[in-house]
């Protein structure tokens, strides 16, 4: 696939997304410092994704993310009114329903042990709450992890994270890449990827070294974003409607280090 007919690919899902869907709920997550522990409420319809960037906005992790895989009876009808009383038949905009749940963890969020130990509490209190689902985590570098659903234990829901991504023997953009891993993926993996929002500039410019060795899916990915800027995570995401991946690849902000060593995000002007 390439760049301008997966921008017009990309394009054409989203609006098809956003005629027949009503406006987003905003999720809210709100941390609470009791006694020494953060004590974190959230009402979204993912509650897990939407906590996770709360505390990377708060504490400067670098997590990348691979949405579950949702059952139709995991998901609710939210296209809007109007397109679907001239659509009665047809798949609209499907999502998880709105959930509340609450997590705790110790305030000491930030380095390099203490962040797995946070990611780690923080899913083992999420798959208590929501049994039907499992989230793990896996570290990709020193200070970066990737959490993923799965439903049968170690293994991955949305990406075939052991699908082999060979090596290369030339220096490529970023881009093009990214446009190799995502055919190889894609076509080793039992649901279509698409690209979603990327920096197209930043990748088209940055060259990526040529890789050594076979590598999977995953670590491609991530490599990738890593490579064109450190502060650069992934995201994939379960589009219900059509049944595929979206593959976002985005930088919320530049991250800082306190002389403390506590990392922070700072927005982007």
């Amino acid at each position: 696939m390439n760049w301008f007919f997966g921008c017009l690919l990309c394009a054409f899902f989203v609006g098809a997304a956003v005629a027949n869907s009503p406006a987003q709920d905003m999720p809210s997550v709100v941390l609470h410092n009791r006694g020494g522990d953060i004590l974190i409420e959230v009402q979204s319809r993912r509650p897990l994704e939407d906590t996770l960037q709360r505390l990377c906005q708060e504490y400067g992790w670098l997590v990348d993310f691979e949405e579950i895989v949702y059952t139709d009876d995991e998901l609710i009808d939210v296209s809007a009114p109007a397109w679907r009383k001239t659509h009665p038949r047809q798949r609209g905009a499907m999502d998880p329903p709105l959930q509340r749940a609450k997590f705790t963890l110790p305030a000491t969020l930030f380095g390099e042990d203490a962040t797995g130990k946070a990611i780690e509490a923080l899913l083992i209190q999420y798959n208590e709450q929501f049994s039907q689902q499992r989230y793990e985590f896996q570290k990709l570098g020193k200070l970066r992890f990737v959490v993923y659903g799965v439903r049968s234990a170690g293994v991955a829901d949305a990406l075939n994270a052991v699908a082999i991504v060979p090596p290369t023997q030339n220096r490529l953009s970023a881009s093009s890449d990214l446009d190799r891993v995502v055919q190889i993926c894609s076509a080793n993996n039992r649901l279509p990827i698409v690209l979603g929002n990327i920096p197209i500039n930043g990748l088209t410019t940055h060259l990526i070294a040529p890789s050594a060795r076979k590598i999977t899916c995953r670590e491609a990915i991530d490599r990738i974003a890593n490579a064109v800027s450190p502060n650069l995570t992934y995201r994939l995401a379960y589009e219900a409607t059509n049944r595929q991946l979206f593959l976002s690849i985005t930088s919320q902000g530049i991250y800082e280090t306190s002389q403390d060593g506590r990392r922070t995000l700072r927005p982007r002007n």
